[in-house]
């Protein structure tokens, strides 16, 4: 299950990955054919219950599967059925930094940025050291016209990451932009 619960770059993957590619590596996270998928989300969708605790759990469901549905549902571009997904991840588990950050994805693809750059946030409180999450924050913040703010996430994953092209790329686009706005 290891693998299930790594981080993908869903931008980056969604971009840059062949079709065949993708849907081979949802395939092994997923363990199902697609048939099998469909009805694991609808017996998914009506398995939830309120728990003695103080977060809703899903009786006989891991975050990650929950994680990895929405992960598929971002991939078919059904963002508000992933957002979906995600939340009942993070009810489970509110601590996980990758289903914050897929929300945020998702979110943004909605055009939703200010609450994209609330889950990008709470994703960096709770791992700040995550270089994905700080592109992705500096692409929210870009897009909303706070270069400044931008730059400086790039930057911070530059330092984590010195050789990552995506922070690159972004700190040009900002450096330029920057540039522009002062002629």
């Amino acid at each position: 299950m290891k693998e299930a619960q790594e981080k993908i770059d869903l931008q980056k993957f969604a971009t840059d990955t062949p079709k065949e590619e993708k849907e081979a590596q949802f395939d092994w996270k997923l363990d199902l054919t697609g048939t099998q998928a469909s009805e694991k989300v609808s017996i998914m969708q009506g398995s939830r219950e309120t728990s003695s605790g103080s977060n809703q759990q899903e009786k006989g469901h891991k975050p990650e599967e929950f994680l990895v549905l929405g992960n598929t549902m971002y991939s078919s571009g059904k963002y508000e059925e992933a957002i979906g997904y995600f939340n009942r991840s993070l009810e489970i588990d509110p601590r996980n930094s990758t289903a914050w950050n897929n929300k945020g994805l998702a979110l943004s693809k909605l055009g939703r940025i200010d609450e994209t750059i609330s889950c990008y946030d709470k994703a960096l409180e709770i791992n700040s050291g995550d270089h994905v999450v700080l592109n992705n924050k500096g692409s929210a913040l870009y897009k909303k016209g706070q270069i400044n703010e931008a730059m400086q996430c790039y930057e911070s994953a530059l330092e984590l990451r010195p050789d990552n092209s995506t922070s690159k790329r972004g700190k040009e686009l900002c450096s330029d932009t920057l540039n522009r706005s002062r002629k």
